[in-house]
């Protein structure tokens, strides 16, 4: 079956999963993947999918990250632009676009991040494609 989460108006909702050792993540390395579709018409600049998860366990030696504040080992949401669905990475210094989806659609689509072991480097895999890695930070969103 297919878990279906429909927003009601001008109300925030969330689903959340506790995590015990986030920080193996960036030690051992590791990946996440999902599997979610948008529905309804294209609105631009629409926020579909958010996934965070930070820690403020100390970090190794062996795993470098700038900024400041708590690791964020995933700060990523989803967002239309100019009829495409993008990846982006939330930052309080500003957003940074990681890759396309493509056209948007009702389809569903695939995100997969992968961790790859003693940094703080991910690889997005956007329906399969893999984009360019680049690295998770420390930053004080809320």
């Amino acid at each position: 079956g297919v878990f279906k989460i429909t927003k009601q108006s001008n109300k925030a909702w969330s689903l959340t999963r506790p995590v015990d050792d986030a920080v193996s993540l960036l030690t051992r390395g590791g990946r996440l993947s999902c599997k979610f579709r948008l529905s309804g018409a294209l609105t631009n600049n629409q926020f579909g999918l958010g996934i965070y998860l930070y820690t403020d366990v100390a970090l190794p030696d062996v795993v470098a990250m700038t900024g400041t504040g708590n690791p964020f080992l995933m700060s990523f949401f989803t967002q239309t632009t100019d009829g495409k669905l993008n990846l982006m990475h939330h930052k309080k210094a500003g957003n940074t676009k990681l890759g396309e989806f493509g056209n948007y659609s009702n389809d569903w689509q695939t995100l997969e991040l992968v961790f790859t072991a003693g940094s703080a480097t991910v690889t997005p895999k956007l329906n399969g494609v893999a984009g360019p890695a680049f690295q998770v930070i420390k930053d004080s969103l809320t």
